[in-house]
């Protein structure tokens, strides 16, 4: 390779010199074939440097398809910082392209340019070997040289050369000053194109000069260009004697109002011949007819040395706005010695030349006020729509229209004309208002355009506007004004201040309002206003206030002068500030008026100076005072009380409380209580003036109540007054009777005194339906209690026909983490009378309670009837239990429903709720027949569920729990099993009227349970009888088989089916027995089995199983027929013979055996066994 082994050649010569290359910013070495494109200025910027780029290896040039053009970069910031962004447009810059390959025989190339663009250049004669050797030297000597330079424009490829007169400078070879230069070297008049027509106006042909020593050529590759942007493409020629037909651009563009477009058709490379083409139209958003005439196959010819034609295809004017369009155009049909190049297809956009001007909207409104309040101006925008290229006038004028006056409303100038210059879309047309009297407002003023040049009026020609009134002025309904320091119950006032709003209450508006000044300090003698404190008024609103909370003021400051000053800012809305924009609040005192605090007492007599309470109110401004005088009733002065005779009570100024000693006389044992009056006179007494002292004697014996209706027990039918009649005793006075019925808070009952002085009572309560509930106590003035009085009785008694034996299921709520501590059973038995006993069996114990059943059907204990009782529970917190009847006269509803809380502490523990019906039949009233057909015989099955991902599998038994179950005509139901852990259990249950069950059992030692709701349906295709959502809680025990337990409780399901002993196998038609295959297979998996065992069996009609083969004796099958159950043992993966248990279960696409088995017990236990599945099936 000629170039990089001269380039090696120049590294060795410098490195032997002793001199040092900076390689690490030099351009990348070129390589033997590379093409150089090359740029040079003659004057102004750049016209001492050459820039030199390495455009591509000569192989991809020549190796490209004929026709074909490719990008080979872009260098427009290299040009722009070379030569300046006038570049492209200079005719002072030049470039050319050349390049050279081989040092024998070479090879070299150059451009020349097009002249004009589009015809194609004259190669240079052809060059013996001697001309392109001498070429070739010259191409070397400008690479090598640009071999040495660093990079331009981060650009490994780039370089700028500094021109010199040397064989090494671009600008030395090219230039006409150089005596060496390739043009009297190589014959070549000129490589170079300029730019003084643009980028567009040159093009430059590229030519391979080559050949044998003694039979040179020449040959055109293509032609190089440059776009405006700096990019450079080559497009390769095509084979001798072909041109190429093309659109001159990919895109041509006319205004609708041009009449045509003219497209250009360019012929390249061979210009020799006549050649033709076709072209057509195709519509795009521009249509054919509409916007242009369409043109197919119209043929484009060129004659010989012709390369260029233009066609014109007419375009319409469309009316009005629209986008600018467009259409396509197409070539085709090429003649013999032509092919169609790129582009052949280009795109003809008609640019819309109209333009119209309108309003924004046909209506406006403004206020005639603005934010500042002051008068507004009215602004409207007239749009230019569509071409914007040409200026374009229209004149704006006052429509005869409106009802406000220009010169006297507004000032505007009309007509006016309104300017657009080119480009310009939009103007604004401002009037402003004058000061506008609020009785001609609302007014309009119209403005209308017209006499358009340049343009045309469009559809919003005219705009009324809408001057609105003003929102009014706001102003301090008063100078001044004025509050009490404190209210009547001496406390600190509320002062209001009022603001009205005139001439106008248009729309909402708002004032800020500030405290500026006054004696009284904001914080301390008052709540500071917020900052800012707007008062809003509505829409049509004239007056609207605002508060100010006062605090505790002295009296000395009031007595000075205590204000607070206030001012008006920041109106809103087009509000104005009224006359009076300031006010002064003024806070004055009173001296208030004095009473007694209560209008009687009830006084010890061994308390000997009682203090009697006269309160100050409505203010504490100055000392008042009052007389205070006692009289005697059938208390005695001097013997019970000391008397007080007109003795004046004087309250210093700012002082509300004053206590008056009444001295209290103990001189007579057992003695009646008895009263005497304090009275309280003066101006200033107001209010209580008077009150009673009662003088309770010594006294511990408690009151007695005796109440005579109702009766206890009685039934109450008909109206729901019932009236509660007794009578009290004390001995020495009765003060109140409280009654408190059915767990309401009490209430006093009035009573009366008979002749004799005894209290007796008549007093109405409402009764609810059930059980109601009358306690009743006695209390002396002293405090004194009689023993509480209590009666039941009976209201629409509703017993009869609910009373039974209740049964169901405590169960937790949804925000409850279940337990076996508050998952249980509750049995509760209800008489005819309505009172209850029960049980509730939870968390190993069984908790008695009884109670009767109160109004409403709410369960109430004790003599009080507390809805609410506690259950007590050996060494753990109780329960608090509450429930209710249902009363209701649904029919077929007997349901109790309610609570189980528990408490630690004050803290709530869980909740469950308890559900529990009576049970549903009995000897009136029959199971549906249905279901106790075959002596009511049932097999269940509690298939293995998965768990929560608190569980693995090994945690909790991968095998099904079995059973069977017994339901009698009387609708009690037995059941027995055995869980898949290998827990038996027994239950008996009732069934509900709705054919649902509750279900519930203790286990290991009842430390643990399982249990649920099942339901009978036998309309069910997989099941007769089901419960979802059962309970499975065991605890820690030191076993074999999951110590662990599952205290938190496992999710399952129980799923039961009739059982009946037939013709056939209890696992129904089996296929025919086979001594080697079995008719039924018998299949365990999981329990740490290696792999699943499968074994075949044969069973008969009678369940009599045989092994299959019959000498496999790996297990055992035994089958009861009469239960469904069955049962074995059979050879573990580990060589044990654990036992296996199950039960046939015979509906639906489950029918089948299913059961479980536990792995074996080593001597030594650690905790590992699992339960594993058993099925019985038919053989497949």
């Amino acid at each position: 390779m000629i170039l990089s082994r001269t380039f090696s050649r120049l590294l060795s010569v410098f490195t032997l010199a002793g001199l040092s290359i900076a390689s690490a910013t030099t351009v990348t070495t070129p390589d033997n074939g590379d093409v150089f494109l090359g740029v040079r200025a003659s004057g102004g910027q750049g016209s001492g440097v050459s820039l030199l780029i390495n455009l591509a290896d000569d192989t991809a040039l020549k190796n490209a398809a004929a026709g074909s053009t490719q990008s080979l970069g872009n260098f427009e910031a290299a040009l722009t910082t070379a030569f300046g962004a006038n570049w492209a447009t200079r005719s002072d810059v030049s470039w050319g392209v050349f390049g050279a390959r081989n040092l024998t025989n070479p090879v070299v190339y150059g451009s020349r340019p097009q002249s004009p663009v589009g015809f194609p250049a004259t190669a240079y004669a052809e060059q013996d070997l001697t001309q392109r050797t001498s070429t070739k030297n010259q191409v070397v000597s400008v690479t090598e040289a640009y071999a040495l330079l660093d990079q331009f424009s981060s650009s490994a490829n780039i370089a700028l050369q500094t021109n010199s007169l040397n064989s090494g400078s671009y600008s030395f070879q090219v230039g006409a000053a150089g005596t060496t230069d390739f043009g009297s070297l190589s014959q070549w008049t000129t490589i170079e194109g300029d730019f003084s027509a643009g980028v567009s106006g040159t093009v430059l042909d590229f030519f391979l000069y080559g050949g044998t020593p003694s039979l040179p050529a020449t040959s055109r590759l293509g032609s190089f260009e440059i776009s405006s942007t700096g990019a450079v493409s080559f497009t390769r020629a095509l084979p001798a004697g072909v041109a190429g037909i093309k659109f001159a651009a990919a895109a041509f563009h006319a205004d609708e109002d041009d009449g045509h477009v003219t497209l250009t058709f360019r012929r390249t490379d061979d210009v020799s011949a006549a050649v033709s083409a076709t072209f057509s139209t195709v519509n795009d958003s521009a249509l054919a007819g509409t916007d242009y005439t369409a043109q197919s196959n119209v043929t484009v010819s060129f004659a010989i040395n012709e390369f260029e034609k233009t066609v014109q295809v007419p375009v319409q004017d469309r009316a009005g706005i629209s986008a600018s369009r467009s259409f396509n155009v197409t070539l085709a049909n090429a003649s013999s010695g032509a092919q169609l190049v790129s582009p052949s297809s280009a795109t003809v956009t008609i640019n819309d030349t109209d333009s119209e001007v309108q309003f924004t909207s046909a209506t406006a409104s403004l206020r005639a006020l603005n934010v500042l309040n002051q008068e507004n101006t009215v602004e409207l925008t007239v749009n230019r729509l569509g071409n914007l290229t040409e200026a374009a006038t229209v004149n704006a004028s006052i429509g005869v229209s409106s009802t406000l006056s220009n010169g006297t409303h507004f000032t505007f100038t009309s007509p006016t004309q309104i300017e657009f210059i080119a480009g310009d879309n939009s103007e604004t047309i401002e009037i402003p208002l004058s000061s506008i009297p609020a009785n001609v407002l609302p007014g309009t003023i119209v403005v209308t355009l017209g006499s358009p040049t340049g343009t045309s009026l469009g559809t919003i020609a005219s705009s009324t506007v809408t001057v609105l009134p003003n929102s009014g002025e706001i102003a301090f309904s008063s100078a001044t004004f004025t509050a009490n320091a404190v209210t009547a119950a001496n406390v600190p006032n509320v002062a209001t201040v009022t603001l009205t709003r005139t001439n106008g209450t248009v729309g909402s508006a708002s004032v800020n309002v500030a405290s500026t000044g006054g004696t009284l300090t904001s914080g301390t003698h008052y709540v500071a206003l917020a900052d800012p404190t707007t008062v809003t008024f509505a829409d049509g609103v004239s007056s609207a206030s605002f508060d100010i909370q006062l605090n505790a003021i002295s009296a000395g400051l009031i007595a000075s002068g205590a204000s607070i000053d206030l001012a008006l800012s920041s109106p809103t809305n087009s509000a104005t500030i009224g006359t009076q924009a300031t006010a002064t609040l003024t806070i004055t005192g009173t001296p208030g008026s004095i009473s007694i605090s209560a209008a009687s007492y009830n006084v010890r007599e061994e308390i000997g100076t009682f203090q009697l309470p006269l309160v100050r109110t409505g203010g504490t401004t100055g000392a008042v005072s009052v007389t205070v005088s006692t009289t005697a009733g059938t208390a005695t002065a001097g013997t019970d009380f000391t008397a007080i005779t007109n003795q004046v009570v004087t309250f210093a100024e700012g002082v509300s409380t004053v206590n008056v000693p009444v001295t209290i006389l103990n001189t007579v044992a057992n003695e009646p209580n008895e009263l005497f009056t304090v009275t309280i006179s003066g101006a200033s007494a107001v209010g209580t003036t008077s009150a009673t002292l009662r003088i309770l004697d010594a006294d511990a014996a408690a009151p007695t109540l005796t109440l005579t209706a109702p009766k206890a027990g009685s039934k109450v039918t008909g109206n729901a007054t019932v009236n509660l009649v007794g009578s009290a005793k004390d001995n020495k006075e009765l003060a109140s009777i409280q009654l408190q019925f059915n767990g309401a808070a009490a209430v006093n009952v009035p009573f009366t005194l008979d002749a004799k002085g005894v209290p007796s009572f008549t007093f109405p309560v409402t009764a609810q339906r059930g059980t109601n509930i009358a306690v009743l106590r006695a209390y002396d003035f002293r405090g004194n209690a009689s023993a509480a009085v209590s009666v039941n009785f009976i209201f629409d008694d509703p017993f009869a026909p609910l009373a039974g034996t209740y049964k169901g299921l405590a169960r937790p709520s949804e925000t409850t983490v279940p337990s076996h501590s508050n998952n249980g059973l509750v049995d509760i038995a209800v008489t005819a009378a309505g009172s209850f006993s029960g049980k509730l069996t939870i968390d190993g114990l069984v908790l008695p309670f009884s109670g009767v059943i109160g109004n409403n059907g709410i369960a109430r204990i004790g003599a009080s009837g507390v809805d609410k009782f506690r259950v007590e529970r050996p060494n753990k917190p109780a329960f608090e239990i509450s429930f209710a009847l249902d009363l209701s006269s649904t029919p077929g509803v007997k349901r109790i429903t309610g609570t189980v809380t528990e408490y630690r502490r004050a803290t709530l523990v869980g909740t469950s709720s308890l559900t529990a019906e009576r049970a549903g039949f009995g000897k009136t009233a029959s199971v549906p027949a249905n279901y106790t057909g075959n002596k009511g015989a049932y097999t269940f099955v509690v298939p293995v569920q998965p768990q929560s991902s608190a569980f693995n599998a090994q945690d909790y038994p991968q095998g099904d729990g079995v059973g069977t179950a017994t339901v009698k005509a009387d609708g009690s139901v037995t059941l027995a099993g055995t869980l898949a852990d290998g827990t038996k259990f027994t239950a008996s249950s009732v069934l509900w009227a709705n054919l649902s069950l509750p279900l519930y059992v203790e286990l290991y030692a009842k430390a643990g349970s399982f249990g649920g709701t099942i339901t009978f349906n036998d309309l069910l295709p997989a099941s007769d009888f089901s419960g979802t959502n059962l309970f499975w809680f065991r605890p820690y025990q030191n076993l074999q088989h999951y110590p662990y337990g599952w205290p938190e409780g496992l999710a399952t399901v129980l799923n039961g089916a009739k059982y009946v002993v037939g013709a056939t196998s209890s696992l129904g038609t089996l296929p025919p027995a086979n001594a080697d295959l079995g008719n039924a297979a018998l299949e365990f998996t999981d329990g740490l089995l290696s792999e699943d065992v499968t074994k075949a069996v044969n069973v008969d009609v009678k369940d009599k199983a045989t092994n299959a083969p019959v000498a496999d004796k790996s297990f055992s099958l035994s089958i009861t027929q009469a239960s469904g159950l069955f049962s074995g043992k059979f050879t573990h993966t580990d060589g044990t013979q654990p036992a296996f248990s199950g039960v046939v279960y015979q509906k639906g696409s489950q029918r089948g055996g299913y059961g479980h088995f536990l792995s074996s017990t080593p001597k030594v236990r650690d905790g590992t066994g699992e339960a594993g599945a058993v099925t019985l099936s038919p053989r497949q």
